[in-house]
């Protein structure tokens, strides 16, 4: 860092703790002028007083130097960053200084860049804020720590920003821009900033590997925070409408003519506008067993099938769905009684373990109380495992304490 630096944040008066995280960070006097809003957030993170001092500064400093500069009317005519040439000498050497290089706003290259650019790394970094660190850092310790290669990374992928919200970067433009990389800081590795994916057909673990490193991170972390890029990268392939549109059709014929054959049933019609009597509803039931058998096999999920079969609104439904349990399992409707105490000591005895919240079962006096007892501990015993898939395509699958939760409502519905 120059000792003009010093001797100018000092007669702004900066604290000796901003001056030395100025000197830490090797900021000179041409990078020095160029910090932005967000350099300075970055630089000074708990003094908000002294950040407005400098940025205060600063911008007094800029105006004084526009008002000083000399304008050449040919030069303002010509004067377009996405055709300004800058020589520089790209031999690394301690001979290099700012005053060499022309430096250009950063803003007007995140701006300008519409294709993937064959830019020249050195001098992106001489002319970016923070970027002459990393060079100054490369040259005195010969390597780059962890820090500095974020701050490379975060400097290129900036520099093609717009180029990346509007396309993918392929393998290609990854390898190239690495290699330039390599090229100016020879002791660096590929591996650090980019690696291939693999193809499953190619692992050697037969699964498909992803793309990663410092590079391929931050594309990721640029295109997940900013609205912008989102919807403009989405992976682009090939889409087949006509077979969605074909499959679309016949749903919504299979659909229609599943309803017809509902609403011609004269059965199904009678229950839907009618809950008594209810003898008459359990014939009218048992009529349409296989009717509503069907509807299972139709129906992509439970609300879909209760909206088609209203009956089971009724608070006598367990009478019908017994009905047609009953009838599906001959011989078996009563099983859940007659071997309900063989089953519980059975996947007590496989599955058990303490529980305090529950009261000792051979405590308990009556056969009512002992199966809520069990009924209550067989969540605990074997977990609920099924998922269903939400209208919002999302998995879900019940928790140990809903499935006891309903087991409760069901036993405050029977009370009343």
């Amino acid at each position: 860092m120059d000792d003009d630096v010093q001797t100018i944040l000092k007669s702004w008066g900066c604290t000796e703790e901003v001056t030395k995280v100025f000197v830490d960070q090797d900021i000179c006097f041409e990078v020095l002028k160029d910090l932005t809003i967000g350099d300075l957030k970055e630089l000074i993170l708990n003094s908000l007083g002294m950040r407005k001092l400098i940025e205060g500064k600063l911008l007094k400093m800029k105006n004084e130097d526009k008002e000083n500069q000399p304008v050449n009317g040919d030069d303002q005519n010509t004067a377009n960053a996405s055709t300004v040439t800058i020589n520089v000498d790209t031999n690394m050497s301690d001979t290099n200084t700012a005053d060499d290089i022309q430096i250009l706003d950063l803003n007007t290259f995140f701006t300008e860049v519409q294709s993937f650019a064959d830019f020249d790394l050195y001098t992106l970094l001489q002319t970016s804020p923070m970027g002459n660190s990393v060079v100054t850092y490369y040259q005195t310790q010969k390597q780059l720590d962890n820090k500095r290669r974020t701050r490379l990374v975060d400097i290129i992928i900036k520099y093609l920003y717009t180029y990346i919200i509007r396309n993918r970067l392929r393998h290609e433009e990854y390898n190239k821009i690495t290699a330039k990389i390599i090229t100016l800081f020879p002791t660096e590795t590929m591996g650090i900033y980019y690696v291939p994916a693999v193809r499953k057909n190619a692992s050697l673990t037969g699964k498909p590997t992803p793309a990663r490193g410092k590079l391929v991170d931050k594309v990721k972390n640029m295109v997940f925070n900013f609205d912008e890029a989102t919807p403009k990268r989405r992976k682009r392939k090939h889409v087949d409408t006509s077979d969605n549109e074909a499959s679309t059709s016949n749903a919504a014929q299979l659909s229609l003519k599943f309803k017809q054959e509902l609403s011609n049933n004269e059965d199904w019609q009678w229950m839907k506008h009618n809950n008594e009597p209810w003898t008459e509803v359990l014939i009218r039931w048992d009529n349409t067993y296989n009717l509503r058998h069907d509807t299972l096999n139709k129906c992509s999920n439970v609300y879909e099938f209760l909206e088609n079969w209203t009956i089971l609104q009724d608070q006598r439904a367990d009478v019908l769905i017994n009905q047609d349990f009953k009838k599906a399992f001959p011989g078996k409707e009563i099983n859940l009684f007659t071997k309900w105490k063989t089953f519980f000591e059975t996947v007590n005895q496989v599955k058990g373990r303490p529980n305090e919240d529950l009261i000792e079962l051979a405590n308990e006096d009556t056969d009512d109380i002992i199966f809520l007892k069990q009924l209550l501990k067989l969540p605990h015993l074997i977990p609920p495992k099924g998922r269903m898939v939400t209208k919002s395509h999302k998995h879900w699958k019940y928790s140990t304490l809903e499935v006891i939760d309903a087991i409760w409502s069901w036993q405050r519905y029977l009370e009343t």
